[in-house]
């Protein structure tokens, strides 16, 4: 459903156009991680969404924990809070617009598990985007991204991890820049980085 609503927004100073679509697994680290077939090799299962226009009336009226997918665009600077209390979202589309921060706050939405910031003005990634671990895409491309937190490590469910343009440093680089660069070779850099946590190949053998 394609819809505005200006009051999930603290920013007016474009037009803003919010989609609505409907769709009909948290993994802890010491749970086994996905099968290798799985990762590295995964396709959106609604590529082609169809959406449906409504007016701001309908959508006041819809509870807003009704939605599983949205999208909101319109060179926005800055997110409600409200958004955070749309736990049911699976989907969140924050692509194209002008956010320069995240807040951690995002780690509410327990059921997410496609997440696109890409072409925005980010310079940090929160932390506790490390406890949403339903996530299996997540696109950051297109930032000002200089550092990863390590906490992203954690997502083992994750499957795509999208870092082009952004001018992130170091090792983390190295392994971005190899052809042979797969998501959890960065996932696994992470995780071996993240702080007071053993290595992978010592836990496998407790």
């Amino acid at each position: 459903m394609f819809c505005a609503l200006p009051y999930l927004l603290r920013d007016f100073s474009s037009s803003l156009v919010f989609r609505f679509w409907g769709l009909d697994e948290a993994v802890l680290m010491s749970k086994r991680l996905p099968r290798k077939k799985d990762r590295n090799h995964y396709e959106h299962p609604n590529p082609e969404r169809k959406t449906t226009f409504m007016s701001s009336g309908e959508v006041a009226k819809r509870p807003k924990e009704d939605y599983t997918e949205l999208a909101i665009q319109g060179n926005i600077r800055y997110l409600s809070s409200a958004i955070w209390k749309m736990t049911r979202l699976t989907s969140l589309y924050l692509n194209n617009n002008s956010l320069t921060s995240i807040p951690g706050e995002i780690s509410l939405l327990v059921n997410l598990v496609h997440l696109n910031v890409s072409y925005n003005s980010l310079r940090t990634i929160p932390p506790e985007m490390g406890e949403m671990t339903q996530l299996r895409e997540l696109l950051l491309d297109h930032n000002n991204i200089s550092t990863l937190p390590t906490q992203l490590g954690k997502l083992f469910k994750l499957c795509k991890l999208e870092l082009t343009g952004n001018p992130l440093g170091g090792h983390i680089l190295d392994i971005i820049n190899n052809p042979s660069c797969r998501t959890e070779d960065i996932l696994s850099y992470l995780i071996d980085h993240l702080p007071g946590m053993c290595p992978l190949y010592f836990l496998y053998l407790l």
